[in-house]
């Protein structure tokens, strides 16, 4: 049976493998007007963020990170010229990346979510899992993990 998805969610952590989980999803065959959701989850934790809040307007400052991440999404987009097979968006919430991966391939009727890996590098890290491991915990859809 041949897997054809509508609907490619890739999260994005704005490093330059982004490019290399694009072009694999662009790879695959799937139908005219196609979509691909490029997400980026602005993630603080929230010790860091109650601290912040006292110093700084974070209203400020939220807008200030969603629109750095807007500009690197961007540039991952015009890399790519347009083409009738697919419809790239570009997409940038705050929030917890595995938390969030889920609820907007949810909200967003995603078929397949492509994402990377990178090898854990603490112990802690082996032992509580990446948000890959998360979201192939928690995934209602085909999940493809490419490491890194």
């Amino acid at each position: 049976m041949s897997h054809n998805p509508r609907s490619i969610l890739i999260p994005s952590d704005l490093t330059g493998e982004t490019r290399t989980l694009l072009d694999y999803a662009l790879s695959q065959p799937h139908p005219v007007g196609a979509r691909i959701v490029l997400l980026h989850v602005v993630h603080i934790g929230d010790h860091v963020w109650s601290m912040l809040a006292k110093a700084y307007d974070t209203k400020g400052l939220e807008d200030q990170l969603r629109a750095l991440a807007n500009e690197a999404m961007d540039e991952y987009v015009k890399d790519h010229p347009d083409d009738s097979q697919f419809k790239i968006e570009v997409q940038v919430h705050w929030g917890q990346p595995a938390e969030m991966v889920m609820q907007v391939a949810a909200s967003e009727k995603i078929d397949e979510i492509v994402m990377g890996r990178h090898r854990p590098d603490t112990v802690k890290g082996f032992f509580l899992g990446s948000t890959a491991d998360k979201v192939l915990r928690s995934a209602r859809c085909p999940v493809t993990v490419i490491p890194f």
